[in-house]
């Protein structure tokens, strides 16, 4: 999945830098489609969603400074909390101008007042962790310890399902995919799927934070509020329950390759 494209331009009369121009932003990595115009080259940088973005811009920006034509490049806006209309640079004759107007701004993770978090810093890009997210074998390998995977569909909208063995027999809960931004947070609903449930699901999230290097793999059960006078008593039962295990099982598994 990608977000909105940022737009640019080149123009220019230096061949020589020019070709140097093509060449270097050819095998930068974060080129979508490449096309050529009257007025020279146009490109669209199409990073994926979440840390990918703000490494393309940082790439780009690292690209034009090191850049033997480059004469004078301007910072590039790396937030997504800020939108800027465009940002210019100057390589010789060549004049590139990105516009940034179609960058989201992302609304920080708020679990609420009433949730169980458990975190493991893994020493990984959040890019190599998703890869765990991204198929319902490679996730039940991790997430299907202490109970049962049954129904992974890695998308916006899809199922997840799981089932655990309590006193009385099996029980299957799980829900609708609610947030699902590669790289950055799956958010599903969570409730029973039999005579157990809430009359409001809860949510469980995963929300992944570059941090010097490694990843914070953050894992949220939150919402609890719905549930008005028994909230406080899941949660707390939740908070009492609920180990690590999950997050260790994926950092095994993102540390084995």
């Amino acid at each position: 999945m990608v977000g909105p494209a940022m737009a640019g331009e080149v123009h220019g009369n230096d061949v020589e830098s020019m070709k140097l121009w093509r060449e270097t932003i050819k095998t930068s990595g974060i080129i979508q489609k490449p096309m050529k115009t009257q007025g020279g080259d146009t490109f669209l940088l199409t990073p994926a969603l979440g840390a990918n973005r703000d490494e393309s811009c940082v790439k780009f920006q690292s690209i034009v400074h090191t850049c033997p034509a480059a004469k004078t490049a301007a910072s590039v806006p790396t937030s997504l909390q800020h939108r800027t209309s465009h940002v210019a640079r100057v390589i010789r004759s060549a004049l590139i101008v990105i516009s940034s107007e179609s960058l989201p701004v992302r609304a920080p993770f708020n679990p609420g007042a009433l949730y169980v978090r458990r975190a493991a810093l893994i020493e990984a890009q959040a890019d190599s962790i998703w890869n765990a997210f991204e198929s319902e074998d490679r996730m039940r390998t991790w997430f299907g310890h202490g109970h049962t995977l049954d129904r992974y569909e890695p998308q916006l909208g899809g199922t997840v399902e799981l089932s655990v063995a309590l006193d009385d027999g099996v029980h299957r809960f799980g829900g609708a995919i609610t947030h699902f931004e590669p790289g950055h947070r799956l958010t599903f609903s969570d409730n029973w799927l039999d005579h157990l449930a809430w009359p409001e699901p809860t949510f469980i999230s995963f929300v992944l934070h570059a941090q010097s290097g490694a990843t914070l793999v953050e894992l949220y059960h939150h919402g609890f509020e719905v549930l008005g006078d028994i909230a406080s008593k899941e949660c707390l039962a939740y908070e009492q329950g609920w180990d690590a295990k999950h997050l260790q099982y994926l950092k095994s598994l993102i540390k084995s390759g």
